[in-house]
């Protein structure tokens, strides 16, 4: 086909005419076609980072309810906030390191919730009560505040148990509650 048969047919010479438009359309269809993919993406990346924080935070479940913190967890749970967990010449009483490892647990889902790895709903369905009762007991709060002075920084976001501070505190006022309501349930 010569040069001036190609130019005497009318689609050929509508195609050259227009095909900066075209190539727009093309163009912008194709952002189009990217961005809702990256949507679907970010969408599905998003489910698997909630099954994720379940997982940890149903693990972390699993952990506190391992044998070793039965008799801790029930010393807390069943008794007021001013019962003393401190070991005082007491067979049944604990160990400070006993009650750093408990609550160093809700440190570790406190501190994920801080840098938003798990989120605080989660956490909070599981283990709300839990780390309420353990937070308002006053032989933990000796443990923390001890712990706290001898490191040099009693508050903020570098203070021993820190993280558990975080997660209790936001489990109370979620329920509207202060310690000394937790001693009335």
């Amino acid at each position: 086909m010569t040069q001036k048969a190609f130019k005497e047919k009318p689609f050929w010479k509508w195609l050259k005419d227009n095909s900066l438009a075209i190539q727009t359309v093309i163009l912008v269809a194709g952002l189009w076609y990217a961005a809702q993919t990256l949507k679907l993406n970010v969408k599905a990346l998003n489910e698997n980072n909630k099954i994720a924080s379940a997982n940890f935070v149903l693990g972390m479940v699993k952990e506190l309810d391992r044998p070793c913190y039965d008799s801790i967890t029930t010393a807390i749970e069943d008794h007021p906030s001013n019962y003393p967990l401190l070991n005082a010449t007491h067979k049944k009483r604990f160990h400070r390191a006993d009650i750093e490892d408990y609550i160093g647990n809700y440190e570790t889902i406190g501190d994920l919730i801080r840098d938003k790895v798990i989120t605080e709903k989660m956490a909070y369905d599981e283990l709300s009560y839990d780390v309420e009762k353990a937070w308002c007991n006053g032989d933990v709060q000796r443990v923390i505040a001890e712990d706290r002075k001898a490191d040099g920084i009693e508050s903020g976001p570098n203070a021993f148990f820190s993280g558990f501070e975080l997660f209790a505190k936001f489990s109370l006022s979620k329920d509207h509650k202060a310690c000394k309501d937790i001693d009335k349930e």
